[in-house]
């Protein structure tokens, strides 16, 4: 082979200045290391570096597998790995001890919650950005058994999303029969369909529709009338024969009642989803001696639910989010928090969101029923006729 071939074949891929020609000090790359465990992109790192994201993924595995500054921490039956590199603390997988710690934290405060829920929960109230297969590494390495479920549904049908255009469009009501010790309640759930936000809850020892009316009463006190509630087929809500003090009550405010077609539960599957999750998150884990303190706990879960608990269902917003009309001010919170994070995680403080203050309120709508029109104004209808 001649002189000329062997120097382009020795130089082959590496042009002069590039990054892989370059040669780094351990110093240099030790300060890469630490850079790519503070939360940086790669990508990021390899542009202030001057290397690629290659040699920055092989410099963080050489680090993790030095056996001359590996200690090994034993958490339970699980074990982690911490490498020191100059004064770097990296954690195997790229994520810093505080995340780790996060992630484990949130996990143990919602049993329940897969990787995908733990990170809306660390990017709504933390401002992280973490993959789900990093927070699913982590869970799996402490010894959680990590669960998949699908979400299709089985058969040929093709289920249609839906959502209502704004929140007290549609409000969506149902009853779950549930054990208090030896006593048998029931727990009946308001939830405005738009925002996911709980209106209304609480525990009854029947079905009736006195109930439903009253907790109705108190929904509409605190967050204004709907313009329709969706309801199941039970006899708390649709009667037979006469009609029920919640139909009565739903005229008389001028309350569209939408009912679902029997046997089909499709169109109440947001409700549906809550029941089973405050028996997932409340009732499966917590005993109560009473059905009072059922009843303070349950008030507790819902304000959690409300404002403390990402929702996988609007983008990782938590309902009051949407609810108080705050969604595109904690979206840019967010955002400017994961631009601005160049450091190690800051611990979790007050949530990412601004006072609700005055939120946009709709004081008048014309809708067409039925080919007539009809003009809305705060819940009132007043019936204007055809339009020729």
């Amino acid at each position: 082979m001649s002189k000329r071939a062997k120097q382009k074949r020795k130089g082959h891929g590496q042009r002069a200045g590039s990054p892989q020609a370059r040669r780094f000090t351990d110093a240099e790359r030790a300060k890469a290391v630490e850079l790519c465990a503070s939360g940086l992109k790669r990508k990021k790192v390899a542009e202030l570096i001057g290397t690629t994201t290659e040699s920055l993924r092989r410099w963080s595995h050489l680090a993790a597998a030095s056996k001359t500054s590996k200690t090994t921490t034993t958490t339970g039956a699980s074990s982690s790995v911490e490498v020191s590199v100059s004064g770097a603390i990296v954690r195997e997988g790229g994520l810093a001890p505080v995340e780790v710690e996060a992630i484990l934290e949130e996990k143990k405060r919602h049993p329940s919650m897969g990787p995908a829920q733990i990170r809306a929960q660390l990017k709504r109230f933390r401002g992280w950005r973490i993959s789900v297969k990093a927070i699913a590494s982590v869970l799996r390495k402490n010894g959680y058994r990590l669960v998949h479920t699908g979400s299709r549904p089985e058969g040929d049908e093709h289920p249609q999303r839906f959502e209502a255009p704004h929140r007290n469009a549609i409000w969506q009501l149902d009853f779950a029969e549930l054990r208090v010790g030896p006593e048998r309640c029931f727990l009946l759930f308001i939830l405005d369909d738009y925002s996911r936000y709980i209106v209304g809850a609480s525990l009854c020892e029947a079905p009736s529709s006195e109930s439903v009316v009253q907790e109705l009463k108190r929904a509409v006190a605190r967050h204004g009338k709907p313009e329709s509630v969706y309801t199941d087929r039970g006899g708390a809500f649709l009667a037979w024969r006469d009609k029920s003090a919640f139909d009565r009550f739903c005229e008389a405010e001028l309350i569209d009642h939408h009912v679902s077609r029997a046997y089909r539960p499709q169109g109440r599957g947001k409700v549906e989803a809550l029941i089973a999750t405050v028996q997932r998150e409340l009732w499966q884990v917590e005993h109560f001696s009473s059905v009072a303190e059922a009843d303070k706990r349950l008030a507790d879960w819902v304000e959690h639910y409300n404002e403390r608990r990402a929702h996988m269902g609007i983008d990782g917003l938590t309902p009051a989010d949407r609810f108080f009309a705050r969604a595109d001010r904690v979206r840019a919170a967010i955002e400017a928090r994961i631009r601005q994070r160049t450091a190690a995680p800051e611990p979790a403080g007050a949530p990412l969101e601004e006072p609700a203050g005055t939120s946009p309120l709709e004081v008048l709508r014309v809708v067409m029923v039925d080919g007539n029109a009809e003009l809305r104004v705060f819940g009132a209808r007043v019936r204007l006729g055809t339009i020729d």
